[in-house]
């Protein structure tokens, strides 16, 4: 009976320390990219490890351009951007891409 007792406590103590990591701090990174004149661009940053994407978004440093659009990836393991010129505006751009991850 004994044995019995025991086998539900240790699975639980054992899904629980595989399900429950040993949380990070969250933590933000950050790249700037330099875009090609009058076109759109895409840029994707990744969690360092098995973290996760909590929040992010972006920069333009250069007038003219904008963010057309600033989302997590499908696995929330990072953050993807799109950049665009406003239509006529010909010239190169940086933008600084951000995510916090934990």
């Amino acid at each position: 009976m004994r044995t019995a007792a025991l086998l539900p406590a240790l699975v639980a103590a054992l899904l629980f320390s595989a399900v429950a990591p040993v949380t990070a701090a969250p933590h933000g990174i950050s790249r700037t990219y330099h875009d090609p004149a009058g076109k759109a661009a895409t840029h994707t940053l990744l969690c360092p490890g098995r973290e996760h994407a909590h929040s992010g978004g972006a920069q333009v440093h250069d007038p003219h351009n904008f963010v057309s659009t600033s989302q997590p990836t499908d696995d929330r393991r990072g953050w993807t951007i799109t950049t665009e010129p406003i239509p006529g505006n010909n010239r190169a751009r940086k933008v600084t891409l951000y995510v916090l991850c934990a």
